[in-house]
């Protein structure tokens, strides 16, 4: 028989052993996830936030009707079971989950979603409110101060027949025509569903017809949302000092899987050297890299660099796709940048890019480097349409313009029926203007009545030059916020929109080929026509393609889970994971 000391020993040594496994499993059950940033977030508010830095804290603590199955973009039920579409394809109809709560503990009805929804009609209609109220521009820029009660009415009335609540449970959104990208764009963020009780009870717009126009012109920079969270994601917001740290927990009573770590802290660090030491001394879990060559990172110890262009497993890492614009409707009201405002040798007309040789003298005299063995391997991609590559429609055949100095001087010979090439240009940008110093370099090589001119400009009037379009080229880019290619033929190629029609660029084809593809239900077809616009635009040279490059994470060895949705802005919290 055991003696009765040696049992409590042991049994007491058991118990300690069984308390630091139990330890041991709160620890790992309880884990932290660092991250340290070069920027912070601008804002909390689905409606208020552009950029990528507020962007990836609200895609984690918000959730929309639908969202994204790992890392493709086929989207899946989140907040909605499921989704018919009537016969007409003009009402949507999506049956919602029962049993979620908002991270207030407020329960998540229908009543939430039609709020979210004429939020955003009201603030910023887009894509949504071209479908659902037959305008992309918000009441007030339509109808200005001078706008009747009348008209105001009825533009609200468009806004109140658009969503319906049948019950708790079922929402009805009703397009005024047949529109195939409706679905696909109301899982933009924008349409992330807010907790309306919160909202309304912390000074919100209360929802109803007697304030809508209180809501326009207010400043969502002092609303409640600005700076508190009201999500059902797998997250809640538990702490933010803006520019220093923003602390989210796990949500305990999220309706889907709980996530492995239980806190995830954004510290924003703008010095890049101390981000990269805290990340090898074992401190930090993820950090931003923009300046510190990759080879550098790869070999240190703890550290894991996850990089899409080397790494066929991980999801397409191709975020932004961007172009520098030939404005073709310059400014001729004191511009400096185009000297005389005549092609006389001493200038150019405010319309010299109109000429398509113009443009392709240009196009063809801008170098993106893909031929300098210098870049060789740096994991650059050099697109042939402003279209993110995982999209369908994305065309690899087409070509794009790099440099090529024999085309570029045929093309500068033919513009303006040859008298650019005899009369010479004067053209210039702002001093620090990389794209023109560029140009620059090619061009007055190649005549030496060529002149590109880099000029000190005043504040002043660098504001007006880029508020009136006063610039020669500009470089602009675009990401994706829901899963159809139409948001980039619409917002790059077609002349109605705003970003195009600044640059004065019109091709009558490819607005009616868009036209078309917006009302084509069949994925395939309207692909295929997203393709002919890019075919079209690469022969009319409306732009230069700028090389992209892949969204590449840094993070520790312990880390898994890490990995961009093209989709996404960032890493999605309840996906990641760590090793004791």
């Amino acid at each position: 028989m055991m003696n009765t000391t040696v049992q409590r020993a042991m049994s007491l040594s058991a118990k300690v052993i069984l308390s630091l496994a139990l330890l041991v499993a709160c620890l790992a059950l309880g884990q932290s996830y660092v991250f340290q940033r070069m920027f912070d977030a601008e804002t909390l508010d689905p409606l208020g936030s552009y950029s990528p830095w507020g962007q990836s804290v609200i895609e984690n603590l918000y959730e929309g009707l639908y969202g994204y199955s790992g890392a493709t973009i086929d989207l899946t039920p989140q907040l909605a079971t499921g989704h018919d579409l009537s016969d007409d394809g003009r009402t949507h109809t999506f049956h919602l989950r029962s049993g979620v709560r908002f991270h207030s503990g407020n329960p998540f009805t229908c009543a939430d979603v039609e709020y979210s929804i004429e939020r955003a009609l009201i603030l910023d209609p887009g894509f949504v409110g071209q479908s659902l109220l037959g305008t992309a521009t918000d009441a007030l820029s339509e109808l200005g101060e001078a706008g009747s009660d009348e008209e105001y009415a009825d533009y609200w009335g468009r806004i109140d027949a658009a969503v319906e609540c049948l019950d708790d449970h079922t929402v009805v959104i009703r397009s005024l025509e047949p529109d195939p990208i409706l679905f696909a764009s109301l899982m933009s963020p924008r349409y992330f569903v807010i907790d309306s009780e919160l909202a309304k009870g912390n000074g919100g717009w209360d929802g109803t017809e007697a304030t809508w126009r209180d809501l326009l012109a207010s400043d969502l920079s002092e609303g409640y949302l600005h700076d508190h969270a009201g999500g059902t994601g797998a997250f809640r917001l538990a702490s933010w000092e803006p520019g220093v740290r923003l602390v989210a927990e796990r949500n305990p009573d999220y309706w889907g899987p709980a996530p492995q770590v239980e806190t995830v802290v954004y510290e924003v660090v703008p010095d890049e050297e101390a981000r990269v030491a805290a990340l090898v001394a074992g401190e930090v879990d993820q950090i931003d890299v923009r300046m510190t060559p990759l080879s550098e990172l790869e070999d240190r110890p703890g550290v894991k660099v996850l990089d899409p262009s080397t790494d066929p497993t991980l999801p397409g890492g191709i975020r932004v796709v961007g172009a520098i614009f030939f404005n073709q409707m310059m400014s001729p009201s004191d511009n400096v940048l185009i000297g005389t405002g005549k092609l006389d040798g001493f200038g150019v007309p405010p319309d010299f890019f109109s000429d398509v040789d113009a443009r392709k003298c240009f196009a063809y005299a801008w170098d993106t480097g893909e031929d300098d063995p210098q870049y060789a391997g740096d994991g650059s991609f050099y697109p042939n349409m402003i279209l993110l590559p995982f999209y369908p429609a994305y065309d690899p055949t087409i070509p794009h313009y790099k440099l090529d100095l024999d085309k570029a001087e045929e093309h500068c010979r033919a513009a303006w029926g040859g008298k650019l090439w005899e009369t010479g240009m004067y053209l210039a940008g702002p001093s620090d203007d990389w794209i023109t110093q560029a140009f620059k370099d090619t061009l007055e090589a190649m005549n030496p009545k060529f002149t590109i001119d880099l000029v000190d400009l005043s504040p002043e009037q660098e504001a007006r030059a880029w508020a009136e379009m006063q610039l020669p080229w500009a470089n602009a880019a675009g990401y994706a916020s829901f899963p159809d290619a139409y948001e980039f033929m619409a917002d790059w190629y077609q002349s109605s929109t705003s970003i195009t029609a600044r640059f004065g660029y019109k091709n009558e084809e490819i607005d009616r080929l868009i036209a078309q593809a917006r009302t084509e239900f069949d994925s395939a077809k309207r692909d295929e026509l997203y393709r002919q616009v890019g075919r079209l635009a690469y022969e009319d040279a409306p732009f230069a393609l700028l090389p992209s490059f892949p969204y590449t994470l840094v993070v520790s060895d312990k880390v898994s889970g890490a990995y961009r949705n093209p989709m996404f802005t960032e890493i999605r919290w309840s996906d990641l994971s760590k090793a004791e």
